[in-house]
């Protein structure tokens, strides 16, 4: 054990987890069925669809087994291509005249090869049928990638609770405030990478986007909704179950043990 702590890594107990991180390293170990099909890009939009409507997914424009370059080229100008059973391997192309087609194809079923569930153990994707996503790339007013709303959904059984993580990059680095659900700045704490300062303006539509969590989130006892808020019209992303692998860092420790009370007792 004292040769995990050295390399940085945090021990965990996952036979009687306490903190947020425990339970989310003992979620490997009890996973379930809805952990795989949220985590299938394909499946999920299923999901969502039942859930809340296809009015809030971003429109497919192809799923493939194997990319070829007249697939790309059949594609708009703009696009972005991610992997059923991946996550982070994603391709943004804003302006295809400006790239190098063959180099994307290369790219894009190179990442099919990829067991991402045996990279951090989240075992779940493995199961998942691999297929190559083309979506419709959303850009904001500014015709920039738009900004990411995060919502942390608890229920324990006893009480819910929602904390907001709203990302944005300033000069190509990420940042992240975290608010609690009147988008008020009271959370003393860090998840992960933290905040420059900057004042971010509450969404218009805060509640019907909580809403849209609320419903999304009511098959588990926690769950983070990945959105998208894009002239007045909200966007799913994705549902994610395991958060940074369980390894992102609070500040103070005891946000971690808070975050646990509020995940409650259960894995599902």
């Amino acid at each position: 054990m004292a040769k995990y702590k050295e390399m940085g890594f945090e021990e965990f107990d996952i036979h009687n987890p306490k903190t947020f991180s425990e339970k989310l390293q003992a979620r490997r170990i009890y996973k379930n069925d809805l952990m795989e099909i949220c985590a299938d890009k394909n499946k999920a939009r299923e999901y969502v669809r039942e859930k809340i409507g296809e009015q809030y997914l971003i429109p497919q424009l192809f799923c493939k087994k194997k990319v070829t370059k007249k697939d790309i080229e059949n594609l708009p100008n703009s696009f972005i291509l991610k992997i059923s059973n991946g996550s982070g391997n994603n391709i943004l192309v804003k302006d295809k005249s400006k790239e190098n087609i063959n180099d994307i194809v290369k790219l894009i079923n190179f990442y099919t090869k990829i067991q991402y569930g045996y990279i951090w153990g989240e075992f779940h994707y493995n199961n998942i049928p691999i297929n190559i996503v083309a979506e419709e790339l959303l850009l904001d007013e500014n015709g920039e990638v738009p900004n990411d709303i995060k919502v942390h959904c608890f229920n324990n059984g006893k009480e819910k609770h929602k904390i907001i993580e709203y990302h944005y990059k300033v000069d190509g680095v990420n940042y992240k405030n975290m608010y609690d659900e009147n988008w008020e700045e009271s959370l003393d704490y860090i998840f992960g990478f933290k905040s420059d300062g900057r004042k971010v303006e509450k969404p218009k539509k805060l509640d019907k986007i909580l809403n849209v969590c609320d419903r999304l989130s009511e098959d588990t006892n926690y769950v983070r909704v990945d959105l998208y808020y894009i002239k007045g019209k909200i966007y799913f992303g994705e549902l994610t179950f395991i958060p940074g692998a369980g390894y992102s860092k609070f500040q103070p420790d005891s946000a971690n043990l808070l975050w646990g009370e509020y995940m409650g007792d259960e894995f599902k």
